[in-house]
């Protein structure tokens, strides 16, 4: 079996490779390649936002814990529109 990381890097060998194993649809591997990226993206982006939203929920901990539930409560409010 193949790694991703294998065929992002040699893409045209491994559809030479499959050609000569009587593959029929070599084009399959940009369509891999393509469905990568945007896999990486998304997860790129996903990534992001849980660490905003960790970075958030730690700076509510801190207000709650100073006992400043007004700010605390404006915080969460922010961040709840942010997601939206």
């Amino acid at each position: 079996m193949l790694s991703i990381s294998f065929i992002r890097q040699y893409p045209e060998l491994v559809k030479e490779r499959l050609l000569t194993r009587n593959f029929g649809n070599p084009n399959l591997v940009d369509e891999l390649l393509h469905t990568d990226d945007q896999y990486r993206k998304v997860k790129f982006t996903t990534e992001n936002i849980q660490a905003s939203i960790n970075s958030a929920s730690k700076e509510i901990g801190m207000l709650m814990a100073k006992g400043d539930k007004e700010a605390a409560e404006v915080k969460k409010e922010e961040e709840t529109q942010e997601e939206i």
